[in-house]
């Protein structure tokens, strides 16, 4: 064997052991990659719940039973507790419709003749029913005013704003279908309108501007 060869395996040599040596630097200065977690579904009751809601501050749960009975517990199901309420008038509870603010709600209930919704108010610690003429409602993000269809009893209907006892009114705009879903903005400026169920095979979604009044279709097209 030539010096050259000798001289050529020796860089050879120097070279593997030089990658080596990058490569192994090189990983040991990767972060470790924790593996993923498993989720994991943790029951936090046992009864039927209606209507859930997380608290304010994200740590616990709210929700009624049929019967209209108020609960939290913490999102680990621990501190199960009860805040107690006047009865809650009427049938059996079916829906609950929270505001974005305050401690007041609306609880509906379902009976042989329709449905019935009291608004709880928390301050005076009782239940106001809420005309039959009310229909699809919507809380204001104010959480002290609602805006709703309300049915005349000459079949017209309109679209209104409240107290959340229904005092205080003002109307908005005349509607020309009673069925329609109320969906209030974020900013309060305007409420959405769409029939439920739809009553053909395009169900229009309708924007009303809360102060110039003015009616518009929004979405023409899809279900």
């Amino acid at each position: 064997m030539n010096k050259r060869t000798i001289i050529l395996l020796g860089l050879i040599i120097l070279l593997s052991v030089g990658a080596g040596i990058v490569l192994l630097v090189a990983k040991r200065k990767q972060p470790e990659v924790a593996a993923p977690t498993k989720t994991e579904v943790v029951k936090l009751v046992d009864e039927a719940v209606i209507s859930p809601i997380g608290s304010y501050d994200g740590t616990a749960l709210w929700y009624f039973n049929s019967s209209g009975r108020l609960f939290r517990v913490n999102l680990d199901g621990s501190g199960l507790t009860e805040f107690p309420l006047p009865a809650l008038p009427g049938g059996k509870l079916t829906k609950v419709f929270w505001p974005q603010t305050g401690s007041d709600f609306i609880a509906q209930t379902g009976t042989s003749m329709g449905e019935i919704r009291n608004y709880y108010d928390n301050a005076q610690k009782k239940y106001v029913q809420l005309p039959d003429n009310i229909l699809s409602l919507d809380w204001m993000p104010d959480g002290r005013r609602i805006i709703y269809v309300w049915k005349a009893g000459d079949n017209t209907q309109a679209l209104k704003i409240a107290n959340a006892d229904s005092s205080g009114f003002s109307a908005i705009t005349d509607l020309f279908w009673p069925d329609y879903i109320v969906k209030i903005s974020p900013n309060a400026e305007s409420v959405l309108l769409y029939r439920s169920p739809a009553q053909a095979e395009v169900n229009k979604i309708y924007k009303v501007n809360l102060r110039t009044k003015q009616f518009e279709p929004v979405v023409e097209a899809g279900r």
